[in-house]
């Protein structure tokens, strides 16, 4: 039985231009290879195209900085992904255009533009997608997250860190994290030679951590603000 179900509620047609267009990796149709091009880029999963839905048309574009990358990723159709845990990473999304359902360990959330989520690598994931929907997608290395944070808070972890994996982009909070991630998204379009830059990627990195670690709650918090 599902523990919790969640839904925030707002859609619209995302009518910008694509993030990351000059980075991208691929481009097709076939299951197969989108399944395997995915593998690749972040791990192991099953890809199911919805049974009344055959026009796959998937696209995903991608760059690294040094500890996570920057991406965007669209099929074209509705389809479900069955990737069990990440173990190696975590994943920070949300959709610019239609929305996901995802279950996540024994609870269920479903976004849409104005909501995300940020998946810890330690509770199995299955999401479906709608055929409209258009994702940005900060994956992290879970080393270097968590090394971040010990350094941050001064501390040796003793269990695992976890997010509360529901994000309202709406919230001052949320909106902070969001607002740095599209303009990384348009520094890597519009300045390439500066985002790929180890100095200037390193620090945006940093950054990034510091933002999401100080505005999403996750089970170190009180230790990161200097509590007990």
């Amino acid at each position: 039985m599902l523990r919790n179900r969640v839904t925030v509620q707002h859609s619209f047609m995302y009518s910008q231009p694509i993030p990351l267009a000059r980075y991208n990796r691929f481009i097709s149709s076939q299951v197969e290879a989108v399944r395997r091009a995915v593998t690749h880029s972040y791990c192991k999963h099953d890809l199911e195209l919805a049974s009344y839905d055959h026009n796959l048309r998937a696209r995903y574009n991608s760059v690294r900085l040094h500890g996570l990358s920057l991406n965007f990723l669209s099929y074209g159709a509705d389809i479900e992904i069955r990737p069990g845990a990440f173990e190696a990473f975590y994943m920070l999304e949300f959709p610019l255009a239609g929305s996901v359902r995802l279950e996540y360990g024994n609870s269920t959330y479903k976004t849409q533009p104005g909501a995300g989520t940020l998946i810890s690598p330690h509770e199995p994931v299955r999401s479906q997608w709608s055929g409209d929907c258009q994702q940005v997608m900060v994956k992290i290395e879970r080393s270097v997250l968590e090394q971040y944070l010990c350094r941050r808070a001064n501390i040796s972890m003793g269990s695992p860190l976890e997010f509360e994996p529901l994000i309202d982009l709406s919230s001052e909070n949320g909106g902070l994290v969001k607002d740095f991630i599209m303009m990384l998204l348009k520094q890597a379009e519009n300045c390439p030679g500066l985002i790929t830059n180890k100095l200037v990627a390193d620090e945006m990195e940093r950054a990034l951590l510091a933002l999401i670690l100080n505005n999403i709650d996750h089970n170190y918090r009180a230790k990161l603000d200097g509590g007990a």
